[in-house]
Order: C-alpha cells, then structure tokens, then sequence
C-alpha cells in the first residue's frame, strides 16, 4: 500500500523516522509495517548473543504505532478514500492495525541462509521478540506468504 512511511520521530536525536513498507489485507482488512533490511545491512549484525541496532529500531516503531495507531489509521482510512475516488476502485477502509513491525531480511543467498544469518541473528537471540520473515530473493516475494509467515525471534 506504502512504502517510506514517514513519522515525526519522538526522539530529539532524530527528526523523522521512517517505515520501509506497509502492506494492507484486503481479507482481513489490516494494516501491518515491514522493516526492509538486506542481508549485507550492518544494522543486523552485532556481536553473538547481543541485539543488532534494527531491534532497537522496530521497537521504535512500535512505540510510535502504539502512541500514534488511531491516527495512522484514520489517515490510512482517508488515503483509502482517495485512492478509491481518483482511480474509480473500491478497496475497502482499513479496520486495524497490526502493531507489531516485521523485519523483511532479503537478499542471501542458501550459504549465508544456513551460515552467519541462522547462527548470529536466527538462532542466538538477537531477533527475541521482533516479528521477522525471510527472502534470499526478493523479487521472488509472494505477498500472501509474506503476511502469513511472519515468525517472532
């Protein structure tokens, strides 16, 4: 539905915090945000056993959805309008928002799959608590698959 989502960051550090993608369920009528990282990203790396900095990130993120959620989703509800009005559609209004952001890891290959990413970042910890789903291709992404398979670190 969107991508570079923009927010007015809570932190003074930082002026703008920016969401990668946001994909709505048509089905279910739900908004949910995806953090985009490639594989090679030195976000997603930290020492065996720690949290990389795109942990500190999503949680971020949430904390805006959670403070901010009604009206994100009202202006997601407005943008709906529009859209359904310019382009003579009928999508339906979005009726939640899902407020956990997942991590999209992409761009790997089945050595790297099964080495470093599965040992530091799947398998030790570091994604505790963040919704993630893998790609090594990612223009092999099938959306439906994307929604449905998210998995909590």
């Amino acid at each position: 539905m969107d991508i570079e989502i923009s927010f007015e960051a809570k932190s003074e550090e930082r002026f703008q915090d920016r969401i990668d993608i946001l994909l709505f369920n048509k089905k279910t009528q739900q908004l949910r945000f995806y953090e985009a990282k490639h594989y090679s990203n030195s976000e997603l790396w930290a020492a065996e056993g720690t949290s990389p900095r795109v942990v500190s990130q999503i949680q971020r993120y949430e904390q805006q959805i959670q403070e901010e959620g009604k009206d994100i989703l009202s202006e997601y509800c407005q943008y709906i309008r529009i859209v359904n009005d310019v382009f003579n559609c009928d999508l339906p209004k979005p009726g939640g928002l899902d407020k956990e952001v997942t991590l999209l890891v992409f761009g790997y290959d089945r050595d790297q799959q099964r080495g470093r990413m599965q040992r530091l970042l799947l398998d030790d910890g570091s994604l505790a608590g963040v919704q993630y789903y893998t790609i090594g291709n990612v223009s092999a992404v099938n959306i439906d698959n994307m929604w449905k398979a998210g998995k909590c670190g």
